[in-house]
């Protein structure tokens, strides 16, 4: 009976935030590393995920040297044909892609510690002053690749918040999550004459009153 070969390198997984994360891959060069990365309304799929990755993982370490190649085949012809797709979603995933770059691209944006050094504040505590705002309120951020960015927009020439965000965001509270909330400062709008609410804040009475026309749409 011919014995089973041992893979090479073994199979490990770990998961949590990015940082942890970061912290316990250390700085192995040779490593090679398959991320997935959560948004924070999909946080409750990590654990199925995770156990998905996992038996995947073991059936292919239990028959490394037994026609391997074929194995991995199969694993992937099952998963691709007995889980399908619909063409709505992924339609719908391409369409999100899409409104992710734009938003992205659209503006600047700025981390906790740009906003710290930019603005002046005391270098002891450099992610307070965001992180603050964030929480009462007054400001808002979107998770990219691992980080939190702060739309350049939110603030005046002096790297304090604009008081119409945080009206904006008042109104659009457990209505829009942050990326819907960035799509609608950066997207035309029609109640503006087809200008960029972004592009409006030097005049807040107009952005709030679109904020509101948006807002009576959500609730029809």
């Amino acid at each position: 009976m011919q014995s089973l070969a041992t893979p090479p390198f073994p199979f490990h997984s770990i998961s949590g935030p990015a940082s942890r994360v970061a912290l316990e891959l250390g700085h192995n060069g040779n490593m090679h590393v398959v991320a997935i990365e959560l948004q924070p309304g999909q946080r409750h799929l990590e654990p199925t995920l995770l156990k998905a990755v996992e038996l995947l993982m073991s059936v292919l370490e239990e028959n490394f040297g037994k026609v391997q190649e074929d194995q991995v085949r199969r694993i992937g012809a099952f998963l691709t044909e007995s889980i399908e797709v619909p063409q709505t979603a992924i339609l719908e995933g391409r369409m999100r892609a899409n409104a992710i770059r734009q938003v992205i691209e659209g503006g600047t944006w700025l981390t906790a510690l740009q906003i710290a050094a930019e603005g002046g504040f005391s270098p002891s505590n450099p992610a307070e002053p965001a992180s603050r705002w964030k929480r009462e309120g007054k400001i808002f951020s979107i998770p990219f690749k691992g980080q939190d960015l702060y739309a350049a927009y939110q603030f005046d020439d002096d790297l304090r918040p604009r008081p119409v965000v945080a009206k904006v965001l008042k109104l659009f509270r457990q209505k829009k999550d942050p990326w819907k909330i960035a799509a609608w400062f950066a997207a035309e709008n029609g109640w503006l004459g087809g200008v960029r609410p972004l592009d409006c804040l030097e005049d807040p009475g107009r952005v709030t009153d679109a904020a509101e026309h948006e807002l009576s749409g959500i609730n029809e």
